[in-house]
C-alpha cells in the first residue's frame, strides 16, 4: 500500500492568503479550522467514540480471561480474529457514507453517529450475555460496525476546510481522538473496574460504562450533522471562511 501511495492522484496545492495577500500561519490556519462549528461536535465525537474502541480492544481480552476462563493467549486471539473482521468495515463504510451523502448531504455525519451507537449496543450486548456464543457474535459484529464509521468521519474533517488547511485538520483530528478520550479512557475503565471490586464483575460493570461514553459520542456526530453542509459548501471553490 505504501508504494501504491506514490501513484496515487493528489489535489494540486494551493496556498492561502491572509490578510495583506501573505500566506496564513499556523496559528491563523488552527483558527480558521477551529471556528468551524461541525469541530465543536466532530472533536468531542471522535475523542469520546474512540474511547470506547480502545477501551474495548486493550480490555477485553482480559475480560474474556475473566469471564471465560480462557488463558491469555486464546483470548488474545479471539480479539486479534475480530480484528480481522473489522476490516469489512472500511470498504463497507466508505461505500455507504458515500452513498448516503448522495441522498442528504449529513449522511457521513449520521453514518458515523449511527454505526458507533450500534457497536456501543452490541458489545453491551455481548457484555450482559457474558460473551457466550451470541454474544461473541455481536461482540464481532462491533467490530465491523465501529470501522464502518471510520471513512465517514476521516472524510467529513477533509470536506470542511479549504485544501491548504487539510493536513492541519486532519491533525487536529488524530489529536482530538486521543487527548479527548483514546489516550486515558482504559485507565479510567481500569480504576473504575478496581473500585468496583475487580475480577470479571467489577469490569464488566465498567464496560458498560464505556459503552455509554461510545453512545454521547455517537450523539455528538448526529449533532454536528445539521452544520456540516453548509461548512462542506463554503470550501467547495477553495473560499477562504469568512470570520
Amino acid at each position: 500500500l505504501a508504494i501504491v501511495a506514490f501513484f496515487l492522484k493528489d489535489y494540486k496545492t494551493t496556498h492561502t492568503a491572509g490578510e495583506g495577500g501573505t500566506n496564513r500561519n499556523l496559528g491563523t490556519a488552527l483558527a480558521t479550522v477551529l471556528k468551524l462549528k461541525t469541530v465543536r461536535w466532530l472533536y468531542p465525537a471522535l475523542g469520546l467514540t474512540v474511547f470506547m474502541s480502545t477501551t474495548f480492544l486493550i480490555w477485553t481480552p482480559a475480560l474474556i480471561t475473566r469471564v471465560l476462563n480462557y488463558d491469555a493467549g486464546q483470548a488474545g486471539m479471539l480479539v486479534g480474529y475480530m480484528g480481522l473482521v473489522a476490516i469489512i468495515g472500511y470498504p463497507l463504510g466508505g461505500f455507504l457514507a458515500d452513498r448516503w451523502y448522495k441522498k442528504d448531504p449529513k449522511g457521513r455525519m449520521y453514518l458515523a453517529g449511527i454505526a458507533n451507537i450500534a457497536g456501543a449496543i452490541l458489545i453491551t450486548i455481548a457484555i450482559f450475555l457474558k460473551l457466550n456464543t451470541i454474544g461473541l457474535i455481536c461482540a464481532f459484529v462491533y467490530s465491523i460496525c465501529v470501522s464502518i464509521a471510520i471513512p465517514a468521519f476521516a472524510t467529513v474533517y477533509l470536506d470542511i476546510v479549504p485544501v491548504a488547511h487539510r493536513g492541519i485538520s486532519t491533525s487536529l483530528g488524530l489529536v482530538a481522538q486521543y487527548v479527548l478520550g483514546g489516550a486515558w479512557g482504559p485507565y479510567v475503565i481500569g480504576a473504575i473496574s478496581d473500585a468496583w471490586g475487580g475480577g470479571g464483575t467489577g469490569l464488566t460493570n465498567a464496560m458498560y460504562i464505556c459503552c455509554a461514553v461510545g453512545v454521547i459520542g455517537s450523539l455528538c456526530y448526529i449533532m454536528g450533522a445539521k452544520d456540516y453542509a453548509e461548512d462542506a459548501e463554503k470550501v467547495k471553490h477553495e473560499a477562504v471562511l469568512a470570520a
